[in-house]
């Protein structure tokens, strides 16, 4: 049930990212006249914020759970969606947008990171993997009915069908199942109970290896959490700059906006399967090196899109791959702290790692769109982003595990 819930968040949390706010941007800036730059300015602006209320919402989380905190945010998300049906004026999309990045950066993205590394040690990868799904369903979906209410009836009331999606699907089912973790019910991590526990021929997590378990003032310590936030800014810094930016750089390459969907779709629907792929390889080759080798191919992805919009089935080709190694730094992610760090202060810890992603987060569209505005062209922001990530793949690599014997 946990993972079911989880992974209804994060299909509808797929409604505030960049992938489906690509839809709306072409019409919007159609209708207002507004640039690239003020349509993702809004975007940044509240992933800033988001990230500054990340500070204390994890530590909160880690002391009362996730439900209320999510359902507060899936509340005023959706709102802010169906809002918009009414904006009129720049101000206006601004404060519904950075509302709505608020609470999604700073609090869904938080909660729904950290609830199945709670609930799992063991099967940690595959369970991270199954919630992921979600996400990339979303990514999927979402996009897909988004423009075609888009193409049928107009952006205003696109908006306001997302918004109701994100009550009915998560806002109902966090506050009625959400759970803290598995002892608040008596439970053992991976589905064990008590009973099961004095079986010493099962595989109980907690008795397979010794349980490390920090806080973020000891965290603060580990040379190995600085290199993990740096190569996480670097994935985020591209993520959100390619991604708003797919769409409109494919209708620049002369698709059409409907083909320019299905090509986003494309990504997401074979993220899907990366999910899979990296939940795996996390559990049988280690989040590390997973984690290595992928941002490395992000890097990759992101130069190799200059080339993408030269042929349509070039730039399926691109977004599948682009899918699977995207969805990879997004599984790995929240592996790779709990692995490292232990569950008990887990949401403290990835509150400061969002408060650093989301500045890389706020900085990814506005550099891509500065560079368009510039030079007419994002081979400046592409290649800048590939470069990143390779210093961010090497980052992780230097990264080692705190010593769980003298945790």
């Amino acid at each position: 049930m946990i993972i079911a819930v989880t992974a209804l968040g994060m299909f509808t949390q797929s409604t505030e990212t960049f992938n489906v706010l690509s839809v709306f941007l072409a019409p919007m800036n159609a209708e207002f006249g507004w640039s690239r730059t003020q349509f993702a300015g809004a975007m940044s602006l509240g992933s800033l914020l988001g990230g500054a209320i990340a500070l204390f919402v994890g530590p909160l989380i880690d002391r009362f759970g996730p439900r209320v905190a999510l359902g507060i945010a899936f509340g005023l998300v959706g709102a802010a969606f169906v809002l918009m049906n009414w904006i009129t004026s720049l101000w206006e999309f601004y404060a519904l947008q950075t509302i709505a990045r608020m609470m999604s950066n700073g609090v869904t993205g938080v909660a729904l990171g950290i609830i199945i590394p709670k609930w799992f040690i063991e099967k940690r990868g595959r369970a991270v993997a199954l919630g992921s799904v979600g996400s990339q369903a979303g990514s999927t979906i979402t996009p897909l009915y988004v423009q075609l209410l888009v193409n049928l009836y107009g952006w205003r009331v696109a908006a306001v069908v997302a918004g109701i999606v994100i009550w009915l699907l998560s806002f109902f089912p966090a506050i009625i199942f959400m759970r803290r973790q598995p002892e608040d019910l008596g439970l053992l991590p991976d589905g064990a109970t008590p009973e099961k526990a004095d079986d010493k021929s099962l595989p109980v997590a907690d008795l397979r290896e010794p349980q490390i378990s920090l806080g973020f003032h000891e965290v603060k310590r580990i040379p190995a959490y600085y290199l993990l936030i740096a190569s996480i800014c670097t994935t985020w810094l591209i993520r959100t700059g390619v991604t708003l930016h797919m769409i409109p750089f494919f209708m620049d390459h002369g698709f059409s906006s409907s083909l320019a969907v299905l090509v986003l779709a494309c990504y997401a629907t074979s993220g899907i399967a990366g999910a899979v792929i990296w939940g795996y390889s996390a559990d049988r080759f280690g989040a590390r090196k997973s984690l290595t080798l992928d941002t490395f191919l992000i890097g990759l992805g992101a130069a190799a899109l200059l080339m993408a919009g030269s042929y349509i089935w070039l730039a399926f080709l691109w977004a599948i791959f682009w899918g699977i190694v995207l969805t990879g730094q997004m599984t790995l992610q929240k592996i790779i702290f709990a692995d490292y760090f232990g569950r008990g202060r887990l949401g403290s810890i990835s509150g400061v790692v969002t408060a650093f992603q989301t500045i890389a987060q706020a900085l990814g569209p506005v550099v891509a769109a500065l560079a368009y505005d510039t030079y007419d062209s994002y081979l400046v922001a592409f290649v800048g982003f590939a470069l990143v990530s390779f210093i961010g793949s090497a980052c992780v690599y230097l990264s080692r595990p705190p010593d769980r014997a003298n945790a």
